[in-house]
């Protein structure tokens, strides 16, 4: 009999993260659970997706977006809490949630010794202590103490990035129980093709300029007001040729603001905007990279948030698109060898790794293909599953022994 294995991952199941589980279906008996109200289109094949009724989908019904997350937090003292989770406990041998500050890791955890189940967690965050830190805070403490007990609970976690590692051993989860695991990219889906040229037709580019792409939300803290005055830069100093472009790819948040620098930058008709959000238009993603010249990701840290993986940098490297990205967080780990790094916030060296890249055909071949190989080789489907599957057989052998 197959081991059953509920994967919890709230409003944020998407597309791209199904790709590391995908190879494992066959082997493992998967439920995916997500929100029930709105969640992410899941387009990928071969997947039992099921809702789950969460707290947050009574806040995202009843209260706008700019009071949800305080009133969430004040309330429960923690996110994404299921209102029902006995049955899914009951009916896997293995519950997969994400991150130990949500309420369904949380919950989780609780009912372990009631169901017997095992939790493994993977864990995205790269700031140590992020609600302990807040302890002053009433919704912080609460988030902090519920986050130490699921800490304890917890069977296994697993790492995108190693940055996640070393934040979840400065807070004291023993080595042993961390195993990293990547991320996996489609290699089929994006793959090194020729220019389809949709892009430039959409937005009234010719089709001999080249394009600077960015990808995913547009705010401050993705760094895409330190990309538009790099890219100022490069014009106003006669660094860059006329027949370049920018194009912001995204949950259009900072656009209005962005359009305004733009003006002011002299920039009209040169930068453009591709809106909508990116996971749920991954159909559209693929050519998106394959009409694009560079992909650049400049992340800024924020006192809560620092970039954690960038999946869209391996979905560009997989396209043998060459790629740019800031110091921050998990991007030069994500990159290695294979793009450019450039100190976070520092505008001018982003707009030298930019004029490197536009000036030099060789580099961008050279890192095109460094790209691909990377991504073959560290965050294929394969390599993300297989990890992932060691960590199951590990849990399971513990009950066995147990």
């Amino acid at each position: 009999m197959k081991t059953r294995v509920a994967l919890l991952r709230g409003a944020s199941l998407n597309d791209a993260e199904l790709v590391s589980y995908l190879p494992l279906v066959d082997d493992f008996d998967f439920s995916f659970y997500h929100n029930a109200w709105r969640p992410l289109p899941l387009r990928v094949s071969k997947v039992k997706d099921c809702s789950l009724w969460y707290s947050d989908d009574l806040m995202r019904l009843l209260l706008p977006e700019r009071l949800r997350t305080r009133v969430q937090l004040e309330l429960f003292g923690t996110m994404d809490v299921p209102l029902r989770l006995q049955s899914v406990c009951a009916g896997h041998q293995i519950v997969h949630t994400a991150e130990t500050f949500t309420g369904y890791t949380q919950r989780a955890v609780q009912l372990k010794q009631e169901y017997g189940h095992k939790v493994v967690t993977t864990v995205w965050e790269n700031i140590p202590f992020q609600y302990e830190n807040i302890s002053h805070r009433q919704r912080g403490w609460k988030l902090g103490t519920k986050k130490r007990v699921a800490c304890a609970g917890i069977d296994h976690f697993l790492v995108p990035a190693e940055s996640a590692r070393i934040a979840l051993e400065l807070e004291g989860v023993p080595p042993e129980r961390i195993s990293y695991i990547g991320n996996a990219v489609d290699l089929q889906q994006f793959q090194p093709r020729p220019k389809s040229y949709r892009l430039h037709q959409q937005l009234g580019i010719p089709q001999h300029a080249m394009i600077i792409l960015f990808v995913g939300r547009l705010v401050w803290e993705k760094g895409v007001f330190d990309l538009l005055e790099a890219f100022g830069l490069l014009w106003r100093t006669g660094r860059m040729e006329a027949d370049t472009h920018l194009v912001y790819a995204g949950d259009p948040r900072e656009q209005v603001n962005l359009e305004k620098e733009r003006d002011r930058l002299g920039l009209a008709g040169r930068v453009h905007f591709q809106i909508g959000k990116v996971y749920a238009n991954a159909d559209t993603m693929p050519t998106l990279f394959n009409d694009a010249d560079i992909m650049v990701l400049p992340s800024v840290p924020l006192p809560y948030w620092m970039e954690q993986f960038g999946v869209v940098l391996i979905e560009a490297m997989a396209s043998g698109i060459p790629v740019i990205g800031s110091s921050s967080g998990a991007i030069p780990e994500v990159i290695g060898e294979a793009g450019l790094i450039f100190p976070t916030h520092d505008i001018q060296a982003l707009a030298h790794c930019l004029e490197r890249l536009l000036a030099s055909r060789t580099l961008r071949d050279e890192l095109s293909r460094k790209g691909r190989l990377r991504t073959e080789n560290v965050f294929s489907p394969k390599a993300v599953s297989g990890r992932i599957r060691a960590v199951y057989e590990q849990v399971l052998g513990d009950t066995n022994h147990d």
